[in-house]
């Protein structure tokens, strides 16, 4: 299992950067999205997972080191003793130092520099994204308004790496689907989704996977699922289960467009068909890989 999958399947969304010890205008942007919107770090087209949310300090956006130094091809060893953490990729080396406990100053940094103080929170080593960007991503683009960092570079995706994108949003979109069922979710190990009120909660819950127009069809499906109370969900019967998949495969990937198959069983009741489901997966707007379309059918 390949580094980027590994940091793909751990947990929630997001991260992203941009601040440094001057302050630039996109500075200011992040500043108020940060409080209003999920940030989110999307790699090579693809949304990055964390199991740990980003922080803002000092104005500037703080990630685990770990995956996001992974997730860019490089290699992190921890030493201890000397209060440090080494990034190695190729014939690069970079150092970032533990502050000794009780440390609260925040030290300012160059974007080049081959050396910083990380920040330790919740026993995890923070850094800042925007530091490993300038120094191990190819490219990187802030994007202020939907509050989403572009980036490029680390190891290419490989056909694993899409099936478990497609995976887990699947899973995460079953998530939704049970909020009033969540005995079902129970049963296969799943939580169900955050509080959904808006379109907006929907869109940062489940759109660095689907697309716009998927996540308009299912909100409407959900507003006429509401119940008496008002409350917004589904009153689903017949659905995939993607946890009993039977196989996953690439069929195609020319350019920028990826068909994936899987073989997934509709349960109805007690009646459980074998579907086969194709996953059509294109970029958006922001060059950002979504599922555009999935086609079932059952299986001959």
């Amino acid at each position: 299992m390949g580094s980027l999958q590994k940091t793909m399947i751990v947990g929630i969304i997001l991260c992203i950067i941009l601040g440094s010890t001057a302050m630039p205008t996109g500075e200011a942007r992040l500043r108020v999205n940060a409080l209003t919107k999920t940030p989110r770090l999307v790699l090579n087209g693809l949304p990055l997972e964390l199991d740990k949310t980003v922080k803002l300090i000092n104005g500037q956006l703080y990630a685990p080191l770990y995956p996001v130094a992974e997730a860019l091809g490089a290699e992190v060893q921890m030493m201890s003793k000397e209060r440090r953490a080494l990034i190695r990729r190729d014939r690069q080396l970079f150092e970032v130092k533990i502050p000794r406990p009780g440390t609260k100053t925040v030290k300012k940094y160059a974007d080049r520099s081959t050396s910083i103080t990380g920040v330790v929170d919740e026993q995890q080593l923070m850094v800042p994204v925007r530091w490993l960007a300038r120094n191990l991503a190819d490219s990187w683009e802030w994007d202020g308004k939907a509050a989403v960092a572009w980036m490029r570079g680390g190891q290419p995706w490989q056909d694993h790496d899409y099936i478990a994108f497609v995976r887990w949003g699947e899973l995460q979109w079953m998530r939704v689907l049970f909020m009033k069922n969540q005995e079902v979710l129970r049963q296969r190990g799943l939580e169900a989704a955050p509080p959904i009120q808006s379109l907006q909660d929907l869109t940062l819950f489940l759109g660095s996977y689907w697309s716009d127009e998927a996540l308009q069809s299912l909100w409407e499906q959900g507003q006429m699922g509401k119940t008496i109370d008002g409350q917004w969900g589904f009153n689903e019967e017949g659905f995939l289960d993607p946890t009993q998949a039977e196989s996953w495969r690439v069929l195609e990937r020319e350019g920028d467009h990826l068909r994936i198959q899987a073989q997934i069983p509709a349960t109805n009741g007690d009646v459980r068909v074998m579907q086969t489901v194709i996953y059509e997966l294109r970029r958006d707007r922001y060059g950002s890989y979504k599922i555009m379309e999935r086609l079932t059918s059952n299986r001959i």
